[in-house]
């Protein structure tokens, strides 16, 4: 097995990687699995129920243990938004998969966050600065972590990365 047969999606809350992961999955074939989706399931509880029971400490150490003890293969990875901020998990996920950092703009994320029905527990709890600080803060991690960064927006964003994966092109960033 190719070791980084998989493809892991990082960006910030609400940028698209559940959404678009889907879609690329079934693009290229591949199995579709989303590490937020995974956690509720095996915890019988939302996130936002682990973040207010728990916080936030008790969710990013599921989310380290499931990058340590899941095996991929051949799938494309949703990651959860702060997946970066334990380099940990990214060692994990860069050993086994090309990560592609999905880049939207602060203004895009926010309204599309404010527009979501889905709760957010950093959303809702932070001011709309400290929330920009988060971004910010979180943006250079994705940078330093991933191997290839897409601007989501791009309408060529699939065979973007479906170049990358099967390497039939240099190109290093799409706009």
């Amino acid at each position: 097995m190719n070791l980084k047969s998989n493809i892991a999606l990082i960006g910030f809350m609400g940028c698209g990687k559940t959404t678009f992961g889907r879609k690329l999955s079934k693009t290229l074939g591949m199995k579709f699995v989303d590490i937020d989706s995974e956690i509720e399931r095996a915890q019988e509880a939302s996130i936002s129920d682990l973040f207010a029971h728990y916080g936030e400490d008790y969710f990013r150490a599921l989310e380290t243990e499931f990058c340590k003890h899941a095996a991929f293969q051949h799938s494309v990875i949703s990651t959860g938004g702060g997946i970066v901020c334990n380099p940990q998990n990214m060692s994990y996920l860069a050993k086994i998969s090309q990560i592609f950092f999905l880049d939207v703009p602060f203004n895009i994320i926010y309204a599309r966050l404010q527009a979501s029905p889905r709760p957010r527990p950093l959303f809702e709890s932070l001011s709309k600065s400290e929330f920009y600080d988060l971004f910010k803060r979180r943006h250079q991690l994705y940078m330093k972590f991933s191997d290839w960064q897409c601007d989501i927006r791009s309408n060529t964003i699939v065979s973007f990365i479906q170049s990358k994966v099967t390497g039939q092109s240099n190109q290093e960033k799409v706009e």
